[in-house]
């Protein structure tokens, strides 16, 4: 039952074409190419070069052509929200602008003045953050009525790529459920929310699950290629979603975080919770697979602490960066990760250093002492979202497991198994990339269940457990914390 599959990871700072070969039973994974993936300024807007990433995309392919690789198939996944508008001709209207752009500031309101944030929250099950697909059409439809008009379909990134490598237009569901605009109970387009934005219900695709044929590599990518006969088949596109069925795990007992630039943090479920405390806390239910919603937090991240390295240029590498703040003294500084004022600074040290001032803390210096101060205040961030997930859906958690990038920051981990008292279990690092491979492989009839390829994942990565050891000074330190949040 081997096979040999391509996933292409799109992340929003890089992307991977990412060779998984399933041999007796195991992923082996082989990273083909890499490359930057930077936001440009296009009339004033921050927007993705999608020429480029395509571009790229195609650079990794012919690499496998010259490496003798004959795929089987290929899946794509990318973050959420954002998306593409397509004319008659099949064309981009305007610019593909970014989530960070600021064009959704202040916009949230507007949509509260149509539909009741409790009425909204009703229907989609969505953390209200300004960026949701909803608000960046909102944004677009005031700006730009003629480029919302003038669209005949709109597409998801993902969606968008799959479209280029094979001329169909698809939508696929865990990627769509990002946008705010779904209806979490039927799990499909809600129209009523739609028709606010356009009424020509054809814009948006009917949407296909995860594991479905989309179709062969069109003849202009067999052509700059040189691969032929291979099938791209619909993954889990969101890329948290294919993070999170790549958990290696089985049961209910446990929480998850997606760590990179994002910390994505939840419980598997098997519907939707939309009570008044899960819209007090502001919970997102997302399209998870096989049926599973995934029941959780969109968390500032590894952000702050990219931003401070970009800051901080080549004479720090990040591994040197970790240990000063492992060499720091522990919860001095705290922030709230998730204040808005993170989303975007001019200058996230400076903004970190006003935090404190701001909270009457004392400010940190050294870059050890900014990092310190990111780390322990994400550990304290995972603690509170896990409380706040015991009021929401009143079941145990026993264990957190961490995927992706983040899963290799040991100290974080450690932080995190301190902060919330629970057993860590860090790994694998390519989470998304293998749930993007499992369903391929699920979709070749190589793997049959959720369970079976999970069980696969364990199997061939190793999974490094971290236990907490708790210390008295964490008492005082968490509701200072809390204070901050609250």
């Amino acid at each position: 039952m081997n096979s040999n599959c391509i996933a292409i990871d799109l992340g929003a700072s890089s992307g991977r074409v990412i060779q998984g070969r399933l041999i007796e039973g195991k992923f082996e994974l082989r990273e083909i190419h890499r490359f930057m993936n930077e936001t440009v300024i296009e009339d004033g807007q921050l927007c993705w070069d999608l020429d480029l990433i395509f571009k790229e995309i195609l650079s990794g392919l012919i690499k496998c052509k010259s490496f003798g690789i004959a795929p089987d198939s290929i899946g794509i996944d990318s973050w959420g929200v954002d998306f593409v508008l397509l004319d008659v001709n099949n064309e981009i209207i305007g610019n593909p602008v970014a989530y960070r752009d600021n064009r959704t500031d202040d916009i949230m309101d507007d949509v509260f003045n149509l539909i009741s944030k409790e009425g909204l929250y009703e229907k989609t099950g969505i953390q209200f953050m300004q960026f949701n697909t909803l608000f960046q059409l909102f944004a677009l439809k005031a700006a730009h009525p003629k480029d919302i008009n003038g669209a005949k379909t709109l597409l998801f990134l993902p969606d968008y790529i799959n479209f280029l490598m094979t001329d169909n237009l698809i939508t696929e569901y865990t990627i769509a459920s990002t946008s705010q605009l779904l209806n979490v109970h039927s799990r499909d387009w809600d129209h009523e929310l739609t028709e606010l934005i356009n009424d020509n219900r054809g814009m948006f695709n009917p949407l296909i699950q995860p594991g479905v044929k989309i179709g062969k590599l069109s003849q202009n990518v067999e052509d700059n290629t040189g691969l032929t006969e291979v099938s791209v088949v619909s993954v889990p596109s969101h890329d948290t979603a294919s993070a999170v069925a790549a958990a290696p795990t089985n049961g209910k007992n446990w929480a998850y975080i997606s760590s990179g630039t994002w910390s994505l943090m939840g419980i598997e479920v098997d519907g939707p919770i939309t009570s008044d405390v899960a819209l007090k806390y502001n919970f997102t239910n997302e399209g998870g697979v096989f049926g599973t919603i995934r029941l959780l937090k969109n968390l500032m991240g590894l952000w702050l602490f990219q931003e401070v390295k970009k800051l901080l240029g080549r004479d720090y590498h990040y591994s040197e960066l970790i240990s000063e703040a492992s060499a720091s003294e522990p919860f001095k500084f705290l922030v709230n990760p998730n204040d808005q004022r993170f989303f975007n600074p001019e200058n996230m040290i400076d903004e970190i250093k006003s935090f404190c001032r701001e909270t009457g803390q004392s400010i940190p210096q050294r870059p050890g002492e900014i990092c310190r101060c990111i780390f322990d205040s994400l550990a304290f961030q995972y603690r509170q979202v896990l409380e706040e997930l015991k009021e929401v859906q009143n079941i145990p958690i026993y264990a957190v497991h961490v995927v992706g990038g983040g899963s290799q920051n040991e100290l974080l981990n450690q932080l995190c198994a301190n902060a919330t008292g629970l057993d860590v279990y860090a790994g694998p690092v390519e989470a998304t990339a293998l749930g993007n491979l499992m369903f391929q492989n699920i979709s070749l009839g190589k793997i049959k269940t959720l369970g079976e390829g999970r069980r696969i994942i364990k199997k061939s990565f190793d999974i490094r457990k971290y236990s907490p050891m708790i210390k008295p000074e964490l008492g005082s330190k968490w509701q200072f914390f809390k204070g901050l949040v609250y």
